[in-house]
């Protein structure tokens, strides 16, 4: 689980991420991503019950998600908010897949 202080969790903050935020994208996840001003990482992690209609597959996602970005925090730099949104080809990957991808992300959006 991430510490508190890297859960982005107001609702008017993620609305506002997902306006204004650069985005960056793979066939797994999509990340968009805001600067801040609080000089540390902010997070949330979404998935739809577009992505799978159990509850218990969408919460498996956002763990594996949340696992591999509590590997990446200490190595972000800057304060950014970001929104994770996971697409359908998640479903049953392994938490190396998914972390490929978030670095990916992480990298062309220059955050890591």
């Amino acid at each position: 689980m991430l510490p508190r202080k890297h859960r982005l969790t107001a609702d008017k903050d993620v609305t506002r991420v997902l306006r204004q935020g650069r985005a960056v994208f793979t066939n797994l996840v999509a990340i968009k991503a805001l600067a801040n001003d609080l000089g540390y990482a902010r997070t949330a992690v979404v998935v739809s019950t577009k992505v799978h209609k159990r509850a218990v597959q969408r919460n498996l996602i956002k763990r594996r998600i949340r696992a591999v970005l509590a590997l990446f925090i200490p190595k972000m730099p800057v304060g950014v908010d970001m929104v994770i949104t996971a697409k359908n080809e998640a479903v049953g990957r392994s938490q190396e897949d998914l972390g490929a991808a978030l670095e990916y992300c992480l990298k062309k959006l220059q955050i890591i």
